[in-house]
C-alpha cells in the first residue's frame, strides 16, 4: 500500500478527530436548537446551513436569557477590566533592574493594551464568542492571528467555534490540536491565500468572477514531530499550520508557531473524554421538559380562559370533525 502524503494524513486524520466529536453532537444539537435557537448539524464537512428557529417554535426561552447572563458573568470575572486585566512581566531570566521594569511599565504593556484595545482586531467579540461557547457547549477556543505587514492591526483574534472545530489533547490532558474546515467564497480564498496558491478549479472560478461560489478550507494545527523541528524559520517550530482545500487536496499554506495559536479551554470534562461538558449541557433535560409543561399550560390556559362549545341541531355532525381548540364551535346532530 503506497505511503500517503501529507494532505492524505490531514484527512485520514480529520475523520478519527469527527468519530471522536461524533458521540456529543445530539447534546450539542440540542444545545443549539433550546439555548442559541439555532438548527445546526455538527458532522457534514463545515458545508452547514445554520437556520434560525423561528421564535414560536420556542415556547419559554428562560434558559438563553440565565445562559446570557451566566456567560456575562464569567466573562466579566475573567476580564474586569478588558485590556488591563493583564500585564506581562519581566521573565526571570532578565536582571530586575530599574531600566528594565521601566521599559516593561512604559514600553512593553502600553503596547499590548494598545494592541487588545484595538476594536479592530476583534478581540472582545472573539473573546465574548468564546466564553458563550464555553459555558453553552464546554468548549470555547480563539485564534490569534499575527499580521505583520499590518501596523495598525498587527495581531487578530477570532472564535473558533464548536461547530467547525475538531480537537484533540496531549497526555497532559492540554488541548493542543485543532482541526478547523469551513466554507468560504472563493473571493476571500484568493484574498487569503493569494491567486497563484489556489487550485485551478478556484482560480477558474475567480477568473470567470463567480467570487460567491463556496470552497471548502481545512485548516491543521498540531505539534510538529521532533524529527522535523531541525532548522530555522516557521517549518521548523514546535507547532505545524497546514491550509488545503478539502476537495482538490490542494495546499493553500503550510507554516508553523513557537506557541500554540489556537488556546483552547473546556468548562469542564470527564477523565476519558476529550470534548467539554458545559452548563448548558446539563440544562438540557430541564430545559426539555420545561418547553412541554409551558406548552401544555399554555393550551390548558386558552381552552379554560375561551373553552371549546358544542350547539345541538337537528342536522348532522357538521364537518364530521370536533373542533377542540380555544374558542371552537362544533354542531351535533340529535337523534
Amino acid at each position: 500500500m503506497p505511503k500517503l502524503n501529507k494532505i492524505q494524513q490531514k484527512k485520514r486524520r480529520f475523520r478519527q478527530l469527527q468519530q471522536q466529536k461524533r458521540a456529543f453532537e445530539r447534546l450539542y444539537t440540542l444545545i443549539a436548537r433550546f439555548i442559541d435557537m439555532r438548527d445546526v448539524h455538527f458532522s457534514d464537512e463545515g458545508r452547514t446551513t445554520t437556520v434560525n428557529i423561528i421564535p414560536e417554535e420556542i415556547i419559554n426561552n428562560d434558559v438563553s436569557h440565565v445562559a446570557d447572563s451566566s456567560s456575562s458573568a464569567l466573562l466579566g470575572a475573567l476580564w474586569p477590566n478588558g485590556a488591563n486585566s493583564f500585564r506581562i512581566d519581566r521573565h526571570r531570566s532578565i536582571p530586575d533592574s530599574e531600566i528594565n521594569k521601566q521599559w516593561f511599565k512604559e514600553i512593553v504593556n502600553p503596547a499590548m493594551i494598545d494592541a487588545m484595545d484595538n476594536p479592530q482586531n476583534g478581540l472582545q467579540i472573539a473573546f465574548e464568542e468564546a466564553i458563550s461557547e464555553l459555558n453553552n457547549y464546554g468548549v470555547g477556543s480563539i485564534n490569534i492571528k499575527d499580521n505583520p505587514n499590518d501596523l495598525n492591526k498587527p495581531t487578530s483574534y477570532t472564535c473558533w467555534d464548536i461547530k467547525s472545530n475538531f480537537i484533540d489533547e496531549n497526555n497532559d490532558k492540554f488541548v493542543d490540536t485543532v482541526y478547523r474546515w469551513w466554507n468560504s467564497d472563493v473571493g476571500e480564498v484568493v484574498k487569503e491565500y493569494g491567486l497563484e496558491n489556489v487550485s485551478s478549479k478556484t482560480r477558474a472560478f475567480y477568473d470567470k468572477g463567480e467570487f460567491e461560489e463556496k470552497v471548502l478550507v481545512a485548516i491543521t494545527i498540531e505539534p510538529r514531530p521532533a524529527e522535523d523541528q531541525n532548522g530555522a524559520g516557521s517549518l521548523a517550530m514546535p507547532f505545524e499550520s497546514v491550509h488545503f482545500e478539502w476537495d482538490t487536496n490542494k495546499t493553500l499554506k503550510e507554516s508553523g508557531f513557537a506557541e500554540f495559536p489556537t488556546p483552547t479551554a473546556r468548562y469542564k470534562k470527564k477523565p476519558d473524554e476529550v470534548w467539554g461538558r458545559g452548563a448548558g449541557g446539563q440544562a438540557i433535560p430541564d430545559v426539555i421538559e420545561l418547553n412541554a409543561v409551558w406548552e401544555a399550560l399554555t393550551i390548558a390556559f386558552e381552552k379554560f380562559l375561551d373553552p371549546p362549545l358544542g350547539l345541538l341541531d337537528d342536522g348532522r355532525l357538521g364537518g364530521g370533525d370536533v373542533d377542540t381548540s380555544a374558542g371552537s364551535l362544533t354542531v351535533f346532530a340529535v337523534d
